[in-house]
C-alpha cells in the first residue's frame, strides 16, 4: 500500500512554459493527503517559497536535489552542505573558464551576475549578488549549483576535473545550457532513503513520478514509479508506468492509474 507520493516538479507538477500549477495537481495533492498519504516534492530548485506555489498541500519539500529537507511549516529538518573545499575548487574552475555560476543556500542564492534561475515560479531564494573575489567567502554554505555553459566541451571539463558532480539538464537558451550540478552521491534518491527512515516506512510503500534523468534514482527506489510522457527515453527505462505528457495531466493520469485517484 502506497504511503508516501513524491513528484519531481519542473515537467511534472509545474508546467514552467505557462508558469502555473495546474489546479487539478493542487487538488490532487489535497486528496493524497485527505486519504492519508505524505506528499511531498524532490526537485533540484532552490528552498524558497515552494509551499506558497503549491497551496500548502506539501508535507516535506526535498530540495537542491536532495541536500535540503523541510517540513509542512517549512522548518530545515535535513540541511547537508558540500564539503567547503571542493566548492572553491570549484568556484576557482567555474571563474576561469567563464561558467555562469549561481551557489544554491539556504533561502539564498549567491551569484556574481544576474540570470535567470528556473523562472516562473517565486520559490528560488534570494538572489545576492557578490563581486567574483567574494563568492568564496560562502563556500561553506553551498548545498548545490545552478550553472550555464556556453560550450559543451567546458561542462565535460568540470565534469572530468570534479567526477562526483551530476549534471542536470534545466534548460536549454540561445547560447547557454542550463544545469543544475550538485554531488551524485546525495541525491534525491539519498535524501528519500533519509525520509523513509524517518517516516518508519518501507521503499515498497513509496510513490515517485518524475520527468528528468535527475529522477532516476528516486524512481529505482520506488515501488511504484512513474514517468511523465514527456520524459526522455532513458528515464522512461526506469518507469513501472508511463503517464501522459505533463500538459495533459500527466500527474492526474498516473496517481489514477497507482489506484490512488479515481
Amino acid at each position: 500500500m502506497i504511503k508516501i507520493a513524491v513528484f519531481d516538479i519542473d515537467g511534472t507538477v509545474y508546467d514552467t512554459r505557462r508558469q502555473a500549477v495546474d489546479p487539478q495537481v493542487i487538488a490532487a495533492l489535497s486528496t493524497l493527503q485527505k486519504n492519508h498519504i505524505v506528499t511531498a516534492v524532490a526537485t533540484g530548485r532552490g528552498n524558497g517559497r515552494i509551499q506558497e506555489t503549491f497551496h500548502h498541500t506539501l508535507d516535506y519539500i526535498i530540495s537542491c536535489n536532495g541536500r535540503a529537507i523541510q517540513d509542512g511549516n517549512d522548518a530545515f529538518i535535513l540541511k547537508e552542505c558540500m564539503p567547503k573545499k571542493e566548492v572553491l575548487d570549484i568556484i576557482d574552475f567555474a571563474l576561469a573558464h567563464d561558467i555562469k555560476l549561481i551557489c544554491k543556500s539556504e533561502r539564498i542564492c549567491y551569484t556574481t551576475q544576474a540570470f535567470p534561475l528556473h523562472g516562473g515560479m517565486q520559490e528560488d531564494a534570494l538572489e545576492i549578488f557578490v563581486p567574483s573575489d567574494d563568492l568564496k567567502q560562502y563556500a561553506d554554505q553551498v548545498f548545490s549549483f545552478f550553472m550555464g555553459f556556453e560550450s559543451e566541451q567546458t561542462r565535460k571539463a568540470l565534469s572530468a576535473a570534479f567526477p562526483d558532480l551530476a549534471f542536470a539538464l534545466a534548460r536549454k537558451a540561445e547560447t547557454l545550457s542550463f544545469y543544475d550540478v550538485y554531488q551524485g552521491e546525495r541525491d534525491k534518491s539519498w535524501a528519500l532513503s533519509w525520509l523513509l527512515k524517518k517516516l518508519n516506512l518501507s521503499s515498497d510503500e513509496l510513490l515517485t513520478m518524475g520527468d528528468g534523468t535527475n529522477d532516476i534514482s528516486m524512481l529505482d527506489l520506488a515501488g511504484v514509479a512513474i514517468a511523465m510522457g514527456n520524459s526522455p527515453t532513458e528515464v522512461k527505462a526506469h518507469a513501472d508506468y508511463v503517464s501522459t505528457d505533463f500538459m495533459d495531466q500527466g500527474m492526474v493520469n498516473g496517481l489514477k492509474w497507482a489506484g490512488l485517484l479515481k
